[in-house]
């Protein structure tokens, strides 16, 4: 799709170090978020439900605004249920396994009317390619209100994602990150920052009388600011995950201060130091600053 080809470069600033030193509240507990230390963990089968389906209630979207009592005429009105999400929300659950666990995924399609399948990003698919997510290529696409039960082991630590493979279900909101830790890996000195945008207008229901556009950018699925509390002092490791849908890289930086570069897309590099890093879409990086 042509449109996903502008190219924005969107710039967000942290300063780390002005920041209350609380911390967040985890709204995705799952058992299988733990301590992966040596003596800490057993290896452990993490179970998921994923009811993908609409999060808003209909509306008419004409002339590329919202308005319910707009008259219609001869041009066309754009049906639309506004954005997409994963057991009601945007970003879906954070999946937070140890290495040697294996990932069970029951997926639900309940777009109505739409097919659906999943891509998780930067995962071997050693004898699975089956369970990659391609529609009518590795695996059928999950028909409306019928189900798919993934079946993952991770082959290695490192920052993933993700998202319906279905580009305009993907840039309406169905998406999410994974992380797999090994005994090396401290939770709490780890921050995950997701990077995405919100359209215009639902891509799910696009007509071509209307280009959508991404119009803001969403961190963590916020649009108006999103806090990220650490301790003064302490060293933490960002993992940064861009699920835009639009090829809009993010230029990242830390005002006033340098950080390293240790992953990109799952794998090590050398720790290489910087003061940004641009972010492409569907790239994951790690980076450290103290």
């Amino acid at each position: 799709m042509w449109w996903f080809k502008n190219l924005i470069v969107f710039t967000i600033f942290f300063n780390l170090l002005k920041i209350s030193i609380s911390q967040t509240k985890d709204d995705d507990y799952h058992e299988c978020v733990r301590s992966c230390a040596d003596n800490a963990f057993s290896k452990k089968v993490c179970r998921y439900e994923f009811f993908a389906k609409e999060l808003s209630s209909p509306m008419s979207i004409h002339n590329g605004s919202k308005n319910k009592n707009e008259s219609m005429n001869q041009c066309e009105i754009i049906s639309s249920n506004s954005f997409l999400g994963i057991n009601g929300k945007s970003p879906g659950p954070q999946i937070e396994v140890c290495l040697g666990d294996t990932i069970e995924i029951l997926l639900y399609n309940r777009l109505g009317s739409e097919e659906l399948s999943f891509h998780w990003h930067g995962m071997r698919q050693k004898n699975s390619a089956h369970i990659d997510g391609v529609p009518m290529v590795t695996q059928c696409s999950i028909l409306p209100f019928g189900g798919f039960r993934y079946k993952l082991k991770p082959e290695n630590i490192g920052t993933y994602m993700y998202y319906a493979h279905i580009v305009s279900q993907q840039g309406d909101g169905v998406y999410g990150s994974l992380t797999v830790r090994g005994p090396q890996n401290d939770r709490s000195l780890e921050k995950i920052l997701l990077l995405s945008s919100r359209p215009s207008i639902p891509l799910s229901r696009y007509s071509y009388l209307y280009l959508p556009t991404p119009r803001e950018l969403l961190l963590n699925g916020q649009n108006n600011g999103f806090i990220l509390r650490v301790h003064y002092g302490t060293k933490y490791y960002l993992r940064l995950i861009n699920a835009n849908a639009y090829n809009c890289p993010v230029l990242l930086s830390i005002s006033g201060h340098d950080f390293h570069v240790l992953a990109i897309d799952g794998n090590s590099v050398e720790p290489t130091m910087g003061r940004h890093v641009i972010s492409f879409p569907e790239f994951t990086y790690v980076i450290a600053r103290k």
